[in-house]
């Protein structure tokens, strides 16, 4: 086991170890593809900053199923864009979603690369764009009634807003939540390295 030189690396270690943790729990259902996208934020001012932007990065090079991007999002934040590849790529082919997004100034002849290229754009003149929701995985109703386009009712709020029909969009959110607690009790007894493995395998 590796010791502490002196109080401030073990706080150092501390710290990294349990934002290694929460960072599993929330790229998990990412990792196995039930959400396409997740977009993390990293305040540079955040303790220890450069370690945590390491572990991010090291994590999705050492994953062949997520991929990830770091934008400068402005001067005191930077976003991270995690991505299962396959997942995301579903869920640009339907025509549905295609033509929404070509609403957005997405042209239907867009690769994955070029609608991609396009978002972390945006993003990086220091706003989210309201699209980005579809890239995450939220039902397109959600997306379009958040960005009031279709005249739908909020019906709750869980995680996300959801509009209308709650059916898909509860379904999704039970699915999400059951990845994220299996993460959750695998790292009751097992290292970040070890839960790591097991999402990937």
């Amino acid at each position: 086991m590796r010791t502490c030189k002196n109080n401030k690396e073990c706080i150092l270690n501390h710290v990294c170890n349990d934002y290694e943790k929460r960072l599993l729990k929330t790229i998990s259902p990412v990792i196995k593809g039930i959400k396409p996208a997740e977009i993390i934020s990293l305040p540079k001012s955040e303790e220890n900053v450069r370690g945590k932007l390491k572990l991010l990065t090291t994590m999705y090079n050492n994953c062949s199923k997520i991929k990830g991007e770091i934008i400068n999002y402005s001067s005191k934040s930077i976003k991270i864009f995690i991505y299962n590849e396959y997942a995301l790529q579903k869920i640009l082919h339907k025509k549905n979603i295609r033509n929404f997004l070509a609403t957005c100034g997405y042209s239907p002849s867009y690769s994955l690369e070029d609608c991609l290229e396009k978002l972390f754009s945006r993003i990086s003149m220091g706003k989210i764009p309201d699209e980005i929701g579809i890239f995450l995985g939220y039902p397109l109703k959600d997306v379009m009634g958040f960005m009031g386009v279709v005249n739908l009712p909020l019906t709750k709020v869980n995680y996300w807003r959801i509009y209308g029909d709650a059916n898909i969009s509860d379904r999704l959110y039970d699915n999400i939540q059951k990845v994220k607690h299996h993460t959750e009790k695998l790292l009751v007894h097992k290292t970040p390295q070890q839960v790591f493995e097991l999402l990937i395998s």
